[in-house]
């Protein structure tokens, strides 16, 4: 925080001076006062930004190059003004190359008297610079007190948005970070309302991915409205919006500083409580689902706190992501991918309750009205949108969709359907959606699939076509599983392994010598071989 070099042109002795040139700068901010005499190559080191500088170009007054390279290094530093003393001394004149690059730069050039010393100039200016700093650092101090006792009452973002009103005076809109605005609009910007929010949310993922770049992606919606974001730690938390921003004065910006980290605190708090009753929920529902006990207590707590009446909800689908490829990089990490999947849940599925459980998305389906064949109509329909919309992050999504309980603790039954249903679609049917009530046999297999005995049969009917193949370096047991889930129709197979249809028959003369049976022709040794295979894809 400092003065403008119109500001400083009021203080006495630079109020004797004049303004030759780079009068487009004149609103440039004064934070510190500094001398330069020496030539420009050494400069660079000197420059921090917002310097009022004082010269009288001892060791570059032959050198007009030198003085427009001094000029033009200012300006790259964001460096306030250069005050020229003394001439007629060493430099007897300025050269209209030096003037014309001030004004090109907007870097005001200033001349005051003779009689005038550094001294005298780098005193008066200080002083009024540190008096505007000491007061807002006071201002600060103060705000920060104000603020830290609202949030220890437990203040909200509302609060927040009266407090920052008051100073201002001005119309404020927060955002969260989701691109909504959480508090009260102002009239005049109402019906721009929805516009904003969607801008907003077009620019949310440039925001999420580069802190650096956040006010160059936020929109501008017109000169006096202005776009800050809250941003704590590296965390993006939302973004303020001021109207009448043209107007703010210096203070008023501390004021907006102080608010935005309150702001960020306050959202981190809700965020800790949030958590905290997540990891509640969490525990009643994983006990839920492992059959123990839930108390009349945790069920009107699951009421008052998440507005979550049980006995709503019907049924249970689970949602977990498969990434479409091994060689492209997604554009989210796997947190953001998370909660971001749980978000595109929720908005085809507003009714319903979404949350995050060990790795996966789980959503409780409210009770319909409908058949259950109009239900499962409805909920494929919109769980189509859902798989298509999240293909466009190079991952794809399955689902698994339990059946309908018929009480709060058969929830666990759909639950662990819905499992059985995603595990069967991933390792058998490749669909993206896959209700447990249309998984046949299927359902028993993925049981037999985890009873020892069953896999060590699996594994011992296919053991012999294995070895075979690791030895020999053949495909045999690919070959094998083909033929039994084309019903063996060689043609078919022979095009999915591109070979000439001959060469599957003696191929599959070979599998029937390791494996001692007419797997094609018997269908009992084919149904055997059928459900080792089954099985083993369900391990």
């Amino acid at each position: 925080m400092g003065i403008t070099v119109k500001e400083a042109m009021l203080i006495e002795p630079l109020s004797r001076g004049k303004v030759i040139s780079g009068y487009d700068g004149i609103d440039n901010m004064i934070n510190r006062v500094s001398v330069i005499e020496a030539s420009p190559g050494s400069l660079r080191p000197w420059l921090k930004g917002g310097e009022l500088f004082i010269t009288s170009f001892y060791n570059s007054a032959k050198s007009t190059s030198d003085q427009m390279e001094c000029v033009r290094l200012m300006k790259e530093n964001n460096s306030a003004c250069l005050v020229i003393c003394h001439l007629g001394g060493w430099l007897k004149n300025i050269s209209p190359e030096v003037t014309k690059l001030s004004n090109e730069l907007k870097i005001p050039l200033i001349i005051v008297p003779p009689e005038i010393s550094y001294a005298e100039i780098i005193s008066s200016v200080m002083e009024v610079v540190l008096d505007i700093q000491n007061k807002k650092l006071d201002y600060a101090l103060s705000l920060h007190k104000d603020l830290n006792r609202l949030i220890m009452k437990g203040a909200s973002i509302k609060d927040l948005h009266k407090m920052l009103y008051k100073k201002l005076g001005k119309g404020v809109i927060f955002f969260d970070s989701n691109m909504k605005s959480v508090s009260p609009i102002p009239i005049g910007l109402r019906t721009k309302e929805a516009d904003l929010e969607d801008e907003m949310r077009k620019n949310a993922s440039q925001l999420y991915k580069n802190i650096d770049v956040l006010c160059d992606s936020l929109p501008k919606v017109s000169d006096h409205i202005l776009f800050s974001p809250i941003v704590a730690e590296e965390m993006f938390y939302g973004v303020v919006c001021v109207v009448g921003a043209s107007s703010l004065e210096q203070l008023d910006h501390v004021a907006l500083e102080q608010v935005k980290q309150a702001f960020a605190m306050i959202v981190i708090k809700q965020i800790s409580i949030e958590e905290k009753k997540m990891q509640m929920f969490l525990s009643i529902f994983s006990d839920l689902i492992e059959g123990n006990e839930i108390s009349d207590s945790e069920i009107s707590w699951l009421k008052e706190e998440f507005k979550l009446n049980l006995e709503q909800y019907k049924q249970v689908s689970v949602f977990e992501e498969i990434l479409v490829t091994t060689n492209e990089e997604t554009d989210l990490d796997s947190g953001e991918k998370g909660q971001s999947l749980k978000l595109l849940v929720e908005k085809y599925f507003p009714d319903n309750f979404v949350f995050a459980y060990k790795n996966k998305v789980v959503m409780l389906i409210r009770e319909m009205e409908d058949t259950q064949e109009q239900r499962e109509q409805l909920v494929y329909e919109l769980l189509e949108n859902v798989t298509e919309e999240w293909e466009e992050n190079n991952v794809n999504v399955i689902c698994g969709i339990g059946e309908k309980a018929e009480g709060i603790f058969q929830l666990a039954n759909s639950y662990n359907q819905s499992l059985i249903a995603l595990d069967i679609g991933r390792k058998i049917t490749k669909h993206k959606i896959i209700f447990y009530s249309q998984t046949g046999a299927y359902r028993f297999l993925a049981k037999l699939a985890k009873d020892e005995q069953a896999v060590a049969w699996a594994h011992s009917q296919l053991r012999l076509l294995k070895e075979y193949d690791q030895i020999h370096n053949s495909t045999f047991y690919e070959t094998m599983k083909l033929l039994i889930e084309h019903n063996n129709d060689t043609k078919v197979v022979a095009d999915l392994l591109y070979i000439h249809r001959n060469t599957l028959l003696y191929w599959r003369r070979k599998i029937v010598e390791i494996i001692g049976h007419e797997f094609y022709k018997d269908s009992f040794f084919a149904m055997n071989y059928r459900m080792a295979i089954e099985i083993e894809k369900l391990i």
